[in-house]
């Protein structure tokens, strides 16, 4: 699996979509494309973070044993598109993005953490 992506779409138009993607290195992991929409930190994962109607994470599903050694790393993305409320969105995403993680988690057979 390099991504993964599931949209739910109402009367055509897509409404919530999540992202699953593999990385071989850690480093090559980074949210700044997100940064014009002043996220937060959110204690999902690693480096989990929240903005106004989604969420972004990952976890380590085998850790690299050094810098220049591959290991499996697993990013996940959640939102809600169009005109959504965003402060029940705030409330629902960081649960969803829990779930996802356990779901893929539990789906790739990485050790929980």
């Amino acid at each position: 699996m390099d991504s993964e992506t599931c949209s739910v779409d109402v009367d055509g138009v897509t409404r919530f979509m999540v992202n699953a993607r593999f990385r071989e290195f850690e480093r090559s992991i980074e949210w700044s494309s997100w940064d014009q929409l002043d996220p937060r930190p959110l204690d999902v994962g690693k480096k989990g973070i929240i903005w106004d109607v989604g969420a972004a994470t990952y976890f380590a599903c085998e850790p690299s044993k050094s810098p220049s050694d591959p290991g499996k790393y697993i990013t996940l993305y959640i939102a809600a598109l169009g005109k959504v409320d965003s402060e029940e969105t705030k409330n629902a995403v960081p649960g969803l993005l829990k779930k996802f993680m356990a779901y893929a988690q539990r789906e790739l057979k990485c050790p929980e953490g």
